[in-house]
């Protein structure tokens, strides 16, 4: 496995706050989203997830939306990778504020 792109958060989020990670992804297959909200032994933090993508090619300059995850508390997820960029928006909706540690990881 070649990583060839990563972006990184570390921070506290509020509740209705998010934080956007955005990378190139353009040479990537899939991507890894890793998600600690530094509980230990509490539930995790709720949070919506949304997943952007720019189409490779030039004919489209902005984010689309490709897919979204709400009310979750994963860990991890697992996308393809399907465009020059991606970006991964995390809001916390738990109704107060996290410290999140994110990391969004392309690879081939």
């Amino acid at each position: 496995m070649t990583i060839t792109g990563s972006d990184t958060f570390s921070g506290s989020i509020a509740n209705g706050e998010s934080e956007t990670l955005s990378l190139y992804s353009e040479t990537a297959e899939r991507l890894h989203v890793l998600i600690d909200d530094g509980t230990t032994g509490s539930p995790p933090a709720e949070y919506d997830l949304t997943h952007r993508a720019q189409p490779s090619g030039g004919e489209i300059s902005r984010f689309q939306f490709y897919q979204d995850e709400t009310g979750r508390t994963a860990r991890s997820y697992r996308f393809e990778s399907v465009g020059l960029r991606t970006e991964i928006e995390i809001e916390n909706v738990s109704g107060g504020s996290a410290e999140y540690e994110i990391a969004v990881i392309a690879h081939e």
